[in-house]
């Protein structure tokens, strides 16, 4: 019978079966082509993420430039996953604006005796995006303004830098796309060869557009300050890349990749996978982040064991999830939130409180373990040898396992 994850099994001394699928050793040659697989996605993923970083640039840069015609002192940063490396090619470029303190302060009300008829009725929020509407380089009826949540953020999508022939702008240069010492080798090891199908490259803006959300530093705004996390556990989990890019691309796929709309988002997601990987190490040391390895070798093993332990196994209704030191997986005490992942950075916070299609989530986990898991006990036992369900698809030879669960494009 499968494990369930309770408060009993909450506790360092759990059984390792808890967390791993059971396979066979013969099926270890498959498994390792398996993780051949999740190596091969990922290097494919930075290649397109590296044609598409002078458009990116670019994006930012007239943002940048739209902004600082309103307020000359201001300043803006990326953050997020184009921020640490772990952006799909069809993701979003998130950006923080910080204004000089003066402007951060409330619009005034009335007109004021020195103010007269040019009292300003607007905030900084309403301004930029009334000054950005109006930009010609912003795709039509594209720009959204919302405003009435936590972090208000404007949505925009910038027209191809093709059209505007400033693709390779200079003034980007603040803009990078960083890489994880740990992956860099890999990602050259693996290149594409020129012509090769690239995943995810249908969902990215063919175009070359850019969207971008906009918002502003504040108080609840933390955008900025998890890239730093998020850097340092990049550092020391080689892993986490590779499978982030994965399993976001898995999410994406079936439209549970945003919060708003009650699925796991990226930085959730990432707290998932690190108190997984924290896990292992109670069974065995993980690859260390200055070995300069690219990768570990079981990163078959580990998409596998993600997979079936939170389809399966982890109960989010009797279990939360937290990074800090010891035990990674404790009993629940408050039920009302659907999934309780404790925030690294705000231990009192709750990252997962907004998604309520957790079991959706751990339903397509499943799925996607069982799909893993027959493929590799059909290629293994020679059954269905020469059927698209046995071998690489005809379309997709490049990938041995990853497409069954994916939907890289022809």
């Amino acid at each position: 019978p499968t494990p369930k994850l309770g408060p009993d099994l909450g506790k360092a001394h759990f059984e390792r079966k808890a967390f791993w699928a059971a396979l066979p050793p013969e099926h270890a040659a498959a498994v390792h082509e398996l993780g051949r697989d999740v190596e091969r996605f990922w290097a494919n993923i930075q290649d397109v993420n590296r044609q598409q970083l002078p458009y990116r640039q670019a994006a930012v840069q007239k943002v940048t430039r739209a902004l600082q015609e309103i307020w000359p002192r201001a300043r803006t940063r990326v953050f997020g996953s184009f921020s640490t490396g772990l952006s799909l090619p069809s993701s979003d470029v998130d950006m923080a604006v910080l204004l000089p303190p003066v402007r951060n302060l409330p619009p005034i009300e009335e007109v004021g005796i020195l103010e007269g008829r040019n009292g300003i009725k607007e905030n900084h929020f309403q301004q930029a995006a009334r000054s950005l509407a109006n930009q010609e380089w912003v795709r039509p009826d594209s720009l959204k303004a919302i405003e009435l949540t936590a972090v208000p953020i404007i949505s925009l999508v910038v027209r191809s830098a093709h059209e505007d022939g400033d693709a390779h702008s200079s003034g980007g240069g603040e803009v990078s796309m960083p890489r994880s010492r740990s992956t860099a080798t890999a990602a050259a090891a693996t290149m594409p060869t020129a012509g090769a199908s690239v995943p995810t490259a249908a969902t990215a803006e063919s175009s070359g557009d850019v969207r971008l959300d906009v918002s502003f530093e504040g108080a609840g705004h933390r955008g900025i300050v998890t890239v730093e996390l998020m850097r340092e556990l990049l550092h020391r989990y080689p892993q986490l890349a590779p499978l982030s890019i994965v399993l976001k691309q898995f999410l994406v796929e079936r439209s549970l990749q945003h919060a708003y709309t009650g699925g796991l988002s990226s930085y959730c997601l990432i707290c998932l996978i690190t108190a997984f990987l924290q896990q292992q190490e109670l069974f065995e040391s993980p690859v260390p982040a200055d070995s300069g390895a690219a990768a570990p070798f079981n990163l078959g093993r580990l998409l596998l064991d993600f997979l079936f332990f939170y389809g399966r196994v982890f109960d989010a209704r009797a279990a939360y999830v937290t990074l800090k030191a010891g035990d990674h997986y404790l009993e629940r005490t408050s039920k009302i939130d659907p999934l309780l992942v404790s925030d690294p950075l705000v231990p009192e916070l709750n990252v997962g409180q907004n998604v309520f299609r957790i079991s959706q989530i751990q339903k397509a986990f499943v799925e996607a373990s069982d799909t893993l898991h027959a493929g590799i006990a059909e290629k293994d036992n020679g059954r269905g040898a020469g059927t698209p369900a046995a071998v690489p698809d005809a379309q997709h030879p490049r990938f041995a396992f990853l497409h069954r669960i994916l939907n890289p494009p022809a």
